[in-house]
């Protein structure tokens, strides 16, 4: 499903999941980022374990909520 050593955007492009590797289990290992007001992006944490159920929640909604 997901391709390890790719960067994928959300919906809004606010946020942002790497895909460091494929653990074959169905889970990834991913650093998960948000992006700064010039455009960079902030690290936010690395999981070694992600499901790919949360990595498309994380692409579907951003990491922080409009307000």
């Amino acid at each position: 499903m997901y391709q390890a050593n790719t960067i994928l955007f959300s919906s809004t492009g606010r946020s942002a999941v790497e895909i460091k590797k494929d653990n074959g289990d169905g889970t990834f290992a991913t650093v998960i980022f948000s992006r700064l007001a010039d455009g960079g992006l902030k690290f936010e944490c690395g999981e070694y374990v992600t499901p790919a159920k949360k990595i498309a929640f994380l692409l579907d909604n951003d990491l922080t909520n409009e307000n």
